[in-house]
C-alpha cells in the first residue's frame, strides 16, 4: 500500500498529508482505483437518470471521529 501511496505527487508535505490521513477512519488517502468507478458510472448512459445526487468519496471523512 506504501508504495502505491508515494507514487505520485500531490503537492502535500510528508506531515499534511499524515495529518490528513488521521481524520480519515480508513487511515489513508482513497487509491484511483478506489474512484474511478464512480467516475465511469456517473459518465455513462446508465446514470442518464441520476440527477442531483451527492455521492461522497471520503473515508468516512464527514463521518466525524468515530
Amino acid at each position: 500500500m506504501a508504495s502505491r501511496a508515494a507514487s505520485y505527487t500531490t503537492g502535500w508535505g510528508t506531515t499534511d498529508r499524515r495529518a490528513f490521513e488521521t481524520r480519515v477512519p480508513l487511515g489513508r488517502v482513497a487509491d484511483t482505483d478506489e474512484i474511478k468507478g464512480l467516475a465511469l458510472f456517473l459518465a455513462s448512459e446508465a446514470s442518464s437518470f441520476v440527477t442531483g445526487a451527492q455521492v461522497v468519496i471520503d473515508g468516512g471523512a464527514s463521518l466525524g471521529a468515530v
